[in-house]
Formats: C-alpha cells, sequence, structure tokens
C-alpha cells in the first residue's frame, strides 16, 4: 500500500467541495460514507454520514451505521431517512 495515496481528512473535504462546485451541488446535497476516523471531518460537514463497517468512534458521529457485507444495503439508509 502506497501512503502517499490515502487521503487525509482535509483532502476528503477538499475533493468533495470541488465535485460539488463541478456538479452545480452544495454540501447539503451530499452524503458521506466511511470507515475511519479520516472520515469524521467529511461527516461533520455534510447533513447525512454512513459509518460502514466502522468501530464505534466512527459510529458515534455519523447519522447512520451499517455493518455487513452488502454496499446496497448501506446506500439504503439514505432512502429510509
Amino acid at each position: 500500500m502506497d501512503p502517499a495515496g490515502i487521503l487525509d481528512a482535509a483532502a476528503k473535504v477538499r475533493i468533495a467541495d470541488e465535485l460539488c462546485a463541478r456538479y452545480g451541488l452544495g454540501r447539503a446535497d451530499c452524503v458521506a460514507y466511511g470507515d475511519s476516523m479520516s472520515d469524521a471531518r467529511l461527516f461533520a460537514v455534510v447533513p447525512v454520514s454512513v459509518a460502514v463497517n466502522a468501530d464505534h468512534h466512527v459510529r458515534d458521529i455519523a447519522s447512520h451505521a451499517y455493518t455487513g457485507r452488502d454496499l446496497r444495503e448501506a446506500y439504503a439508509f439514505v432512502g429510509e431517512g
């Protein structure tokens, strides 16, 4: 694994903001999915977040938490809320 290819928390927010600008969206239009504390900053700036197979630190700050192998089930949390 190449550590240079791993995004830090600030990069995740920056990239999300760049994608929002490119597609004419705002943070309020976004949902964040993550599994580690490096996702915490992104979870804090969007209205809905889903912790996926994450430990309690990430689950505690997410809007929803999913544990399992079928990511379609994790995506379904957004439709339920």
